[in-house]
């Protein structure tokens, strides 16, 4: 029965060179989702990015304690940490613009240098503020005595993001939206209905930022191996470190 199961498992290794091939996380979630079976993996192309985004939500949403205990048990990569961290800064660049001086939507043009805008300012914003913010957990885990791998600490940071990509599609379509409306100048049926659709959305933007704050507490306390307790003064500490050099930029960028 032994043998058995060893030329199974290599049976299905072979089938679905991507488990072996792959280090990305993203696919070893989909190899081992249940989605396709072992046995049909051969007939089955690679999911897009979409697709593994959506396994990864599924995954995130059913489980997320043993889904980042496996995923700070693999092989952590920066091809995969940095773009989420863009994520994550896109997601603040937007109400941060939008709090301070909002959005010129006169034109098309203006419409997409503003996405543009949010998307090249919010990624570096996110890189930057979050190996930065990362690097602080860990000086201040030390208090508390975490356990303190700081590429751990950057995965939890990264992969708890992936809430905010569903925000980050809502941020553009608000805009566009928007843009939609500014562009007709009398009052119609679509108009009010792209307005009521846009407040909808920009509310439901807040939905997938709880979610990934849920999702980085959680992440967290697995990175760090702390009780509720000292994860939420950890993270609490590090940012009242980070925040007086916020305002410092923000006081000499407006």
């Amino acid at each position: 029965m032994r043998y058995k199961k060893r030329w199974a498992t290599i049976a299905i290794i072979h089938c679905c060179p991507m488990i072996q091939l792959e280090n990305s996380y993203f696919y070893v979630a989909y190899s081992t989702s249940g989605i396709f079976p072992a046995e049909n993996c051969a007939t089955k192309s690679k999911p897009g990015p979409l697709a593994l985004i959506l396994i990864m939500l599924q995954k995130l949403w059913t489980n997320p304690t043993k889904t980042f205990n496996d995923i700070l048990s693999r092989e952590i990569r920066w091809i995969e940490i940095l773009p989420l961290f863009a994520v994550n800064g896109i997601y603040v660049v937007y109400y941060l613009i939008k709090a301070e001086k909002g959005y010129n939507l006169a034109s098309n043009g203006k419409l997409w240098g503003a996405i543009l805008g949010i998307i090249v300012i919010g990624s570096i914003w996110g890189i930057i503020s979050n190996l930065f913010v990362g690097y602080l957990v860990k000086v201040t885990g030390r208090i508390f005595k975490a356990e303190n791998n700081l590429k751990k600490i950057y995965a939890v940071f990264a992969w708890s993001s992936i809430p905010l990509i569903i925000a980050c599609i809502i941020i553009i379509l608000s805009l566009i939206f928007v843009r939609v409306i500014l562009a007709q100048e009398e009052t119609s049926s679509s108009n009010i209905f792209l307005s009521l659709l846009t407040i909808i959305l920009n509310i439901g933007m807040i939905v997938p930022a709880i979610w990934s704050f849920i999702l980085f507490y959680k992440g967290l306390k697995v990175a760090q191996k702390l009780d509720m307790t000292k994860t939420i003064l950890n993270y609490i500490l590090a940012i009242a470190i980070f925040a007086p050099l916020y305002y410092l930029i923000m006081f000499f960028e407006y």
